[in-house]
């Protein structure tokens, strides 16, 4: 993992098959998400690292993810957590040529793969979010999913609440 700590802010070097765009779509298929918001092309995911809240506005520049703090200054430690999590959530690590040199040679595969070049397998790398996430989701349908795991996060998460036109 390559990345550059600017104290206010960091930077991530993202893989060339990568596509901040796609990932978006992804992460914003459900208006009853509570994890995390999607506004003006910014991903805003608030994180915890010992007791230290963060909120993360995070963007895309040409080969890099762009994160700011808009709330507060998280200490070094904190920024390289919040790095490795990013780089583990979108699964930087990954090399896709392979999938991408086979897929290409797929008639079924084919016009997936150039429809959503660049989308990353999200995962989850909090345990108990993907945990919960792996029983609820098994609900009838992804929309009262959604509306349980909204429900369980409320009642049972911690929570900051932010405006975030204040920070777009």
């Amino acid at each position: 993992m390559k990345w550059f700590d600017g104290e206010s802010y960091i930077e991530i070097d993202t893989p060339l098959a990568f596509n901040f765009a796609q990932c978006l779509v992804f992460l914003g298929r459900s208006e009853q998400e509570n994890l995390h918001r999607i506004t003006d092309g910014y991903l805003y995911k608030l994180l915890k690292f010992d007791e230290e809240f963060v909120l993360c506005k995070i963007g895309c520049k040409p080969n890099s993810m762009h994160i700011d703090f808009p709330l507060t200054s998280p200490s070094k430690d904190t920024r390289e957590n919040i790095a490795v999590y990013l780089w583990e959530w979108f699964d930087l690590e990954r090399g896709l040529s392979s999938f991408y040199k086979m897929a290409h040679k797929d008639t079924i595969l084919q016009p997936l793969a150039q429809k959503y070049d660049g989308l990353r397998m999200i995962g989850m790398p909090d345990l108990f979010e993907a945990l919960v996430w792996a029983i609820i989701g098994q609900q009838i349908n992804l929309t009262f999913a959604y509306t349980l795991k909204k429900r369980f996060v409320e009642h049972f998460g911690g929570a900051k609440r932010f405006p975030i036109n204040a920070y777009a």
